[in-house]
Parts: C-alpha cells; structure tokens; sequence
C-alpha cells in the first residue's frame, strides 16, 4: 500500500512509533488532526523520528497544503489514544495557521485534506459518515482522550468535509469555499433584535459582544465560516457577525436594502412547493416543483436565484441549512 499519490515526500517515523501491522482490521475511517503549531508537513514528520515520542500519523499536511508521508499504510500509526480507531483509520496531522483557542488552519492545509480524504476513501471503497461518534467512519481524537484536538476550527468544519469529500466521489460539482478575509467595504443593517459578534468568522469562535439596536454597520472583511452562509468584519474592529440577520444597502441608485444570498445547503419552506426552473427567473420553463421541506444543494447564484442539480430555484421561499 505504502502512501498516497499526493505526496510530495516521505519522512519516515522511527520504527518504534508505531505497530507494524493493523491488526487485522480493514482500514474504514478517516481521523484528521492539528499540530497544535505552525509547521510544514516534513517539520511535524520529523517529531515522530524521535524513538521516545510514542506517537505517529500516516500523514503530515504542512500550513503550505504539502502533504508528507510518515507511516506506510499498511501499518497502524499511534495517533488517537485509541487502538481500535488507529487500527481501522488512516490518521493526518494538519498544521495551524492560527494559535489557541481556536486553532484555525490555513485553506491550502483545507484543500489538501480534502484531496487526501477522497483519494482514501476511492482506493479503500467507503464515504465518509459524521456521527459525532467513535462508530462513524469520520472521526475526532477527542472522541477518545481528554484532549482538545482536533481544536474547535478544524472540528467545527468537519460536516463541511463529509459534504464536499462525498459529492467529490459522487463526481457532482463542488463550489469552490470563499478565501478566507476577502477585503470589501459596504454597510448592512441588522435585521434581528440580538446578533452576536464573534471573535472570528464562524461559531467556533468565541462571543465578543452583540449588537441589538438594529443599527446600520460597516463590512471591511468577508469570510465563510461555520454555522453562516457568509461573515463579515466590522470596521470598527469589534469582531464578526453573520450576515444572514442582515441586509446589505446596494447603494443610493438602488434605494433601501436587499438579501444577499451564498452558496449552501437549503430547504424549501413554502406549504405550496417550490417551482424548479430551467434558468434563473420565472419566464424559463418549469421542469418540476420540489416538496415543502426538501433540502437541495446550491452551485451557483444568480439574484435571488439558485442553480441547484435539478435546475433553478428561487430563495426567497427557502431557508439556509448550512453553508459550504
């Protein structure tokens, strides 16, 4: 078996890291890991070169998105504090771009976890599954010891990699996620009576405060984000806030407010249905009506319009399940 095509390099850990078989088990899971540092993938493989470390991964994703091979396939690393687990998993450390308490990790380090987790999941024939416990085929080291990795960035992202490893071998198209801090400038009014301000983009970061007055606030930054469709940057300075309670102002020619929409996982909320459409707007043909209460996916927006895998849709009469 020995490693992934992905590899850029194989930084071996000593022999006495890890256990030279699986035990009989046939490997069905996927286990990702952070570093707890920033580090490139052959700086955290060379850490498990030292005999007295007792513990190991089958790879290294570095903060560039290089994936390092460290324990052959075929062997069981020591990474879960779990036999049972590493015996059946294919275990990853992922390098940090970020420090405590949230421990975020870079998109190429994303990209490059994906790649790898459906390239493991082709070659040994299984999908991913996120129970949030040790049954799944996706599953957490913390699941097993008193620990907080694999830190709560990482954690909070993996139904997000569930979705997009499985449409990935389903061969359905996948958006792209939006880079991290995309610069902007624009004003949105809150239109909820208490929006919580986040200390990053996503509910796995801390509460900094909130806002409650339904005020007019400026964007300087953008972000996608657990638990939104999509963050935004105060400029104040005062953290992030989803921009799914707001309304974004489109300008003096437009006049007022209008809703923004991203990509995502929605479900139709209208008792009626949904018309699907051949093209986004109401003058393309129907081709069918989707049930109140059916979930569909999103792979392009126009407007108030969605592209979805049956056709088009308009959002108005849905609601965001998840965003990617």
């Amino acid at each position: 078996m020995g490693f992934s095509n992905l590899i850029s390099q194989i930084v071996r850990a000593d022999s006495s890291n890890y256990t030279h078989n699986r035990g009989g088990y046939k490997i069905c899971k996927f286990t990702p890991h952070h570093m707890s540092g920033k580090l490139t993938g052959a700086q955290c493989a060379r850490i498990f070169r030292n005999p007295s470390r007792n513990a190991s991964a089958n790879y290294c994703i570095g903060y560039d998105g290089e994936i390092v091979g460290c324990v052959d396939e075929e062997y069981r690393a020591w990474t879960s504090s779990s036999r049972s687990n590493d015996f059946q998993a294919i275990t990853v450390e992922v390098s940090n771009n970020g420090g405590a308490p949230n421990w975020t990790i870079s998109d190429a380090s994303w990209n490059a976890l994906v790649k790898l987790a459906v390239d493991v999941c082709k070659r040994y024939g299984f999908r991913l599954v996120y129970n949030g416990k040790p049954s799944g085929s996706l599953t957490r080291h913390n699941m097993f010891a008193n620990t907080d990795c694999p830190g709560p960035y990482l954690q909070g992202r993996f139904e997000e990699l569930v979705r997009v490893v499985n449409a990935k071998l389903d061969g359905e198209p996948v958006p792209e996620p939006l880079p991290g801090n995309i610069d902007t400038n624009y004003t949105v009014k809150v239109t909820t009576d208490c929006l919580r301000i986040r200390k990053g983009p996503g509910t796995n970061f801390g509460i900094a405060g909130k806002i409650t007055d339904h005020g007019t606030y400026t964007i300087v930054k953008e972000s996608n984000g657990p638990g939104a469709t999509l963050w935004g940057k105060l400029k104040s300075g005062a953290g992030w806030i989803s921009l799914d309670y707001t309304n974004k102002n489109p300008g003096s020619s437009s006049g007022g407010y209008v809703q923004t929409y991203r990509l995502g996982l929605y479900v139709v909320n209208t008792p009626s249905g949904l018309n699907v459409r051949r093209g986004p707007g109401t003058k393309y043909e129907r081709i069918k009506t989707y049930r109140n209460g059916t979930r569909f996916d999103t792979y392009e927006i126009s407007g108030d319009w969605a592209r979805t895998p049956s056709g088009w849709v308009n959002l108005k009469y849905c609601s965001l399940v998840r965003a990617y």
